[in-house]
């Protein structure tokens, strides 16, 4: 079973865009805070992105400082150093992102596909029998 992340947050620098064996790879690194008083913690987590989901971000965001919201799942990856020690790391799988700012967002008119954002509805017509 692989644990599913989501999460607004930061490009910490530029993502890198590489091709495996005819398929378009992005990796990087993002970081996420959090404020607890005057306490700020910051997570940093790999990631990669695979197929035509790594050329839109690559094409659309990716820079370092870029916000996006990401979800996707943590998978850990392992392998031997050339000291023949044992290494592992968990690695950020992207499965999907929206864009938080109209400066890395596609343009009107771009080829990217559109994301349309779902507002929630709200009824106003409140009951003031409710007792509470």
């Amino acid at each position: 079973m692989l644990m599913k992340i989501s999460g607004l947050v930061r490009f910490v620098r530029d993502s890198e865009m590489i091709n495996a064996n005819g398929t378009p790879v992005l990796k990087g690194t993002i970081a996420s805070s959090e404020n607890f008083k005057d306490n700020v913690s910051q997570l940093y987590q790999d990631f990669v992105s695979f197929s035509k989901q790594a050329e839109i971000l690559n094409r659309y965001s990716g820079k370092k400082g870029d916000q996006i919201y990401l979800t996707g799942k943590l998978k850990t990856e392992k392998w031997q150093d050339k000291n023949g020690e044992n290494r592992s790391k968990n690695v950020m799988i992207i499965e999907g992102f929206d864009f938080v700012s109209s400066g890395n967002a596609p343009q009107q008119g771009s080829e990217a596909p559109k994301k349309q954002a779902t507002q929630p509805q709200f009824d106003n017509n409140f009951d003031d029998d409710i007792p509470f």
